[in-house]
C-alpha cells in the first residue's frame, strides 16, 4: 500500500484520493445550490445588510470608518466587511466572488479537519468525516451567504488542527500557528475571546519543564491577543476609547434584557423593549453609556434569578438543537427574511411546533424532507457525541475529551442571549468529528472487528495515527 507524508501523518494515498472525491461531490452539491437560488439578494440574511454597507463604504471611500459618521464606532468588528472590500476591490460590486471564496474557505476547513481526525482518531473516522460534510447542510449552506460564519470557523479550525498537533509533537511552529489563526478569528468575529484563557491552560500538558511551559504559554498568549490589542489601540486611536467592540453589551442590554423582562412581566418583546433605559454616550465604545441599562439588568437577575437562567438555557437549546435548514429555506424562498423561522414562534402543541418549524417556508417538499432528516440526526447525533465522550474517558483520552467538551459548552453557552442554529456552525466541525469517531468504534464493536497484533484491542485500531517528530527521531538514532 502507498502511503504519504502530509501535515505529519502517515496517511495511505487512497485516502487522499478518497477525500478529493468527496470534496468532488461538494463542489457539485454547492454548485447546485449557488444556481438554485432565486435572486441574488437571496444570499442576504438580516446581518448581511450590516457586512455590506460598511463594506461597500470601505471599498468605494478608502476608508475604514463608519459609512453615516467617521467618528462612531463600528457595532461588530470589521475584518469581515474589510476582506468583502477587498474582494470588491478587485471583482467589482458583486456577491459571487465572495461566496465562491467562501466555498474555497470550506474546503480549506474539511481538509484541516480531516487531517486532524486522521491524526487523532484514525483513517475510518477521517473518511466517516469527509462523507458527513459534504452531507451537512451548514457546510453546504452558510458559504452561500454573506456572513461570518465560514470564514470564522475556517480561521479557528486551522487553530484546533495545529493545536492538536502541538500537542502530539512539541512543535513551536504548530502553536505559533495555531495561535495566529485563533487570533486572526477574533478580529472576523470575537467568539473565540473568552475561550483564549482556557485553551491556554492546557498548552503546558505535553510540554516537559516548568520554564520551557512558562515560555509556550506566553508564546501562545502574545500571538493569540496581538490582533485584538492591535484592533483595540487603533479604535483606542480613532475613537479615544480601548475597546474592541460594543457587540458584548448589545448582545445583554438590548437582546437578551429585552427577553428576560418578556418573560418576567408576560409581554411583548416590542413591550418589554420600551422599558430598557437607552444608551447614554456619544460613542458605542463607552462602556458608561450602558451603566442604566446594566443597572436594570443586575436588577432583574437578583429579583428573578431563575426567569433568567431558564432564559438564557432556552436560548442554548435553540442554538444546539436548532435547524440550519432554516438558511436553507431562506436562500430558497425569496419571500422570506432572516429570522422569520423559529421554533418558538409556532403554536399549540409540541408536535404543532415541530412540525411548523419543519415545514414552514419551504418552496419545495425536498426542503421539507431534509429539514425532517436533518431534525432526527441532530437528536441522534447528540447521543453519539455522548457516545464518543464515554468512550474517550473509557480511553483514559482525558485531556482530549476535557478540551473538546469545554470547547462545544463555551461556544453553546455564549449564545444565551438570543439563541439560534446559526451559532452552532462555529462547532460544527468539531460535532462532526466526535460523531465520525463514535460511529467508527461503534461499527468496529458491530462487526466485531479485532486487529490481530499483540497487546492490541479492537479499540486501538482507532487509535491515533503515528506522528513523526523531530524529537522521536532523535532519540532513534
Amino acid at each position: 500500500m502507498k502511503y504519504e507524508l502530509l501535515s505529519g501523518i502517515i496517511k495511505a494515498k487512497k485516502d487522499t484520493v478518497f477525500f478529493i472525491a468527496c470534496i468532488g461531490v461538494y463542489v457539485l452539491l454547492s454548485s447546485i445550490l449557488y444556481y438554485a437560488a432565486p435572486q441574488i439578494s437571496s444570499h442576504l440574511d438580516i446581518d448581511s445588510l450590516w457586512y455590506d454597507k460598511y463594506a461597500f463604504h470601505f471599498f468605494q471611500s478608502g476608508s475604514i470608518t463608519a459609512p453615516h459618521s467617521p467618528t462612531a464606532a463600528p457595532e461588530h468588528t470589521i475584518g469581515y466587511p474589510l476582506i468583502m472590500s477587498l474582494i470588491y476591490s478587485v471583482f467589482g460590486y458583486t456577491f459571487t466572488p465572495i461566496i465562491l471564496i467562501q466555498i474555497v474557505c470550506m474546503i480549506i476547513l474539511m481538509w484541516a479537519l480531516f487531517n486532524m481526525t486522521y491524526r487523532l482518531f484514525g483513517p475510518l473516522s477521517a473518511r466517516i468525516v469527509a462523507v458527513l460534510s459534504i452531507f451537512n447542510v451548514g457546510v453546504l449552506v452558510y458559504p452561500q451567504f454573506v456572513l461570518t460564519e465560514t470564514i470564522v470557523t475556517c480561521l479557528i479550525v486551522l487553530f484546533l488542527e495545529r493545536f492538536t498537533q502541538f500537542w502530539q509533537t512539541g512543535s513551536r511552529i504548530a502553536l505559533t500557528v495555531g495561535a495566529a489563526f485563533l487570533g486572526a478569528s477574533l478580529i472576523v468575529k470575537p467568539v473565540a475571546l473568552y475561550f483564549i484563557p482556557v485553551a491556554a491552560c492546557f498548552v503546558p500538558l505535553y510540554v516537559p519543564g516548568t520554564r520551557k511551559k512558562l515560555m509556550m504559554v506566553l508564546l501562545f498568549l502574545t500571538i493569540a491577543l496581538t490582533p485584538l490589542v492591535g484592533y483595540m489601540t487603533r479604535n483606542k486611536v480613532l475613537y479615544n476609547h480601548f475597546h474592541f467592540a460594543p457587540v458584548v453589551s448589545i448582545n445583554l442590554y438590548e437582546w437578551y434584557l429585552v427577553k428576560v423582562i418578556a418573560a418576567v412581566h408576560n409581554i411583548t418583546p416590542s413591550e418589554a423593549e420600551r422599558m430598557i433605559p437607552p444608551f447614554q454616550a456619544n460613542n458605542g465604545l463607552d462602556e458608561h453609556g450602558w451603566e442604566p441599562a446594566k443597572k436594570l439588568l443586575l436588577r432583574y437577575l437578583a429579583h428573578h434569578p431563575f426567569t433568567c437562567i431558564s432564559v438564557w438555557m432556552k436560548n442554548v437549546m435553540k442554538t444546539a438543537l436548532g435547524l440550519f435548514s432554516t438558511h436553507l429555506k431562506l436562500l430558497l424562498n425569496p419571500m422570506l427574511r432572516g429570522g422569520d423561522i423559529t421554533f418558538f414562534s409556532g403554536t399549540g402543541s409540541w408536535w404543532n411546533k415541530i412540525v411548523t418549524y419543519v415545514s414552514s417556508g419551504a418552496p419545495n417538499r425536498l426542503v421539507v424532507a431534509i429539514a425532517a432528516a436533518e431534525g432526527i440526526w441532530s437528536i441522534l447525533r447528540w447521543m453519539l457525541i455522548m457516545s464518543a465522550s464515554m468512550l474517550l474517558w473509557l480511553r483514559k483520552r482525558y485531556a482530549l475529551l476535557a478540551f473538546f467538551m469545554l470547547f462545544v459548552l463555551y461556544n453553546l453557552m455564549i449564545t444565551g442571549h438570543d439563541g439560534c442554529g446559526r451559532y452552532r456552525f462555529t462547532i460544527e466541525p468539531e460535532l462532526i468529528m466526535l460523531t465520525a469517531f463514535s460511529l467508527a468504534a461503534w461499527w468496529d464493536i458491530l462487526m466485531q472487528r479485532r486487529v490481530r497484533e499483540v497487546g492490541v484491542s479492537a479499540y486501538n485500531h482507532y487509535a491515533p495515527m503515528p506522528v513523526i517528530s523531530y524529537q522521536s527521531k532523535s532519540r532513534e538514532r
